[in-house]
């Protein structure tokens, strides 16, 4: 983000700096369970689901991505993008449905 100051007197400044915005959500809900015991059958879709919460509920134009990796022995692999196997959806973006709203 760039933003420009101006005093009285005419002088101004820019400065830019990156702005990272936080939602509250309410983690992921069914079927992937909250304590990582889930357990899906290799190759199989999953539908991956949240809602935003608090402050950030009426949101309705959020860009959520979702992406993934494998861990083993407490050691990251690389960095995988989720496919979305809806034409509904671009890449691995969430789809917004206001029905699901409580």
């Amino acid at each position: 983000m760039t933003v420009t100051a101006t005093d009285a007197q005419g002088n101004s400044a820019q400065c830019t700096f990156k702005v990272n915005v936080v939602y509250a959500w309410s983690g992921f809900l069914q079927p992937i369970d909250a304590d990582g015991t889930s357990v899906c059958k290799a190759g199989s879709t999953v539908p991956v689901k949240f809602q935003l919460t608090g402050a950030s509920a009426n949101i309705t134009d959020a860009v959520a991505t979702l992406s993934c990796t494998k861990i083993s022995n407490g050691v990251a692999g690389p960095v995988n993008e989720a496919i979305a196997n809806s034409a509904a959806t671009t890449g691995n973006q969430f789809r917004y449905d206001a029905a699901s709203r409580q």
